[in-house]
């Protein structure tokens, strides 16, 4: 009998340049916008409509402050800026930001699936994204704690290196000069770490979710498949890319925002949103997945095709 496995499409497991990582990103999410959608929709449909009527209110309130013509008073205390509002707007932004880890671990898990030749099929991703809750929420955990230690070291670097400025601009305009070019490189650079941090703890939501690991050993994969003598400034200009489609789709929602208080219309920021974040985290994620896989296949070749194989034998019935 015939073998009837799906296999890879010839091409997709083999190494990419870095505009063939963007040009295979766009080709696989067009080619399947409508399960990638639904995927993020799950989750920021819900989140738009629950925001809904505080954007209304906020935006009152915004054009009152703003001396918007026709805009009517609104009561501070029974506005946008009272406790409880405030206190919802806070736990529907936390609850977004535990739901989302699972949202990008699904959408990663349709490009496994594709690149196993299979569909993007929603019960599927999410069933695999949600297999070890356990392990995701643990791998939260440590994300956080690993990003605040390196952004409070960097702030305390930043802190030591501005003192060091003004100790030396006493010397003489030159110490001045050569300490201010020495403080901007190093937040540049430090930037530039950050940015990457992030990317490496998305490799570890893709190691739990695809190939299964446990928290420590996924953030270690992470870690070293990013901050590798080979690869890391590769990764740096891709996480920079990346992060400027991020900032791209974050001023398009502040236009509409905008467009939305000219017209005392909170409808439009709540489309907009939903459609804007839908399609832009979607692509974001879809991008961040080719990466992954194209570092693993240089790393790891025909291991890569092994893993993949194992997928069909671990999804969800």
């Amino acid at each position: 009998m015939a073998d009837t496995t799906p296999t890879a499409p010839a091409g997709l497991l083999r190494p990419l340049g870095f505009g063939e990582l963007f040009d295979r990103a766009v080709t696989l999410y067009i080619r399947n916008f409508t399960p990638f959608s639904l995927i993020v929709l799950v989750v920021m449909l819900p989140y738009a409509l629950a925001q809904y009527s505080m954007q209304a209110r906020s935006l009152a309130q915004l054009g009152t402050m703003l001396g918007r013509p026709g805009a009517k008073p609104v009561d501070p205390l029974s506005g946008y800026g009272s406790l409880g509002d405030a206190a919802f707007a806070i736990l529907l932004v936390l609850t977004l930001l535990v739901v989302l880890p699972f949202v990008f671990g699904a959408v990663a898990m349709g490009v496994a699936r594709l690149y196993r030749g299979e569909a993007v099929d929603l019960r599927s991703c999410y069933g695999r994204a949600l297999r070890h809750v356990g392990r995701m929420f643990g791998l939260m955990g440590m994300n956080v704690l690993i990003f605040l230690g390196i952004y409070f070291g960097i702030a305390l670097s930043t802190f030591l290196l501005v003192a060091i400025t003004v100790g030396v601009g006493q010397l003489g305009t030159a110490g001045l000069v050569a300490g201010i070019v020495v403080d901007v490189v190093a937040g540049i650079a430090a930037m530039g770490l950050l940015i990457v941090v992030i990317l490496s703890m998305g490799f570890s939501i893709l190691a739990v979710v695809i190939e299964e690991r446990r928290v420590f050993d996924a953030i270690g994969e992470g870690f070293s498949r990013v901050f590798s003598r080979g690869e890391f400034g590769r990764a740096l200009l891709f996480a920079l890319a990346w992060a400027a489609i991020s900032l791209v789709s974050a001023g398009t929602v502040y236009a509409f925002m905008f467009l939305a208080l000219y017209l005392h219309q909170p409808w439009i920021v709540t489309v907009e949103n939903v459609v804007v974040t839908t399609v832009s985290y979607a692509f974001s994620t879809v991008l961040l997945a080719v990466y992954y896989y194209d570092v693993r296949i240089r790393r790891e070749g025909l291991d890569l095709e092994t893993q993949l194989e194992s997928l069909a034998s671990t999804a969800p019935a």
